[in-house]
C-alpha cells in the first residue's frame, strides 16, 4: 500500500477557518503526518482523496495528490547527486572568486 502526498493552497485573502485544522486532527489524526502546514502525507489513497475533497470544500483554491514512490535512493543515484551538487557549488563559488573547502 503507498502513501500519498495532499498539498493545498488557499489564498492569501481567505485563508482556511481553524476548523479545518481540527478537523484534520480529530478525523483523521494517526492517519496523516504533517510535513508542512499545507502538506501531508496520507496512510492511502482513499484518505488522500477525502483531504483533497476537504480541502477544497473549506475553500483551497489548488489541491494536488500524489502517490509516493519509495524505492529507496540507490549508492549510484546518491553519487550521482553528489557530483552534481558539488561542481554545482564548485561554479558558483568560482563565479564569486572563492575557493572550495
Amino acid at each position: 500500500m503507498s502513501d500519498y502526498l495532499v498539498a493545498w493552497d488557499f489564498s492569501k485573502d481567505d485563508p482556511p477557518p481553524g476548523s479545518f485544522y481540527r478537523v484534520l486532527a480529530q478525523e483523521y489524526g494517526g492517519q496523516l503526518r504533517f510535513l508542512q502546514k499545507s502538506v501531508v502525507i496520507a496512510k492511502d489513497q482513499a484518505i488522500a482523496s477525502q483531504l483533497a475533497y476537504l480541502a477544497q470544500r473549506y475553500g483551497a483554491v489548488r489541491v494536488a495528490v500524489y502517490e509516493v514512490v519509495n524505492d529507496g535512493w540507490d549508492s549510484k543515484s546518491r553519487q550521482e547527486a553528489a557530483e552534481i551538487v558539488e561542481a554545482m557549488f564548485s561554479r558558483r563559488l568560482a563565479r564569486q572568486g572563492k575557493r572550495g573547502s
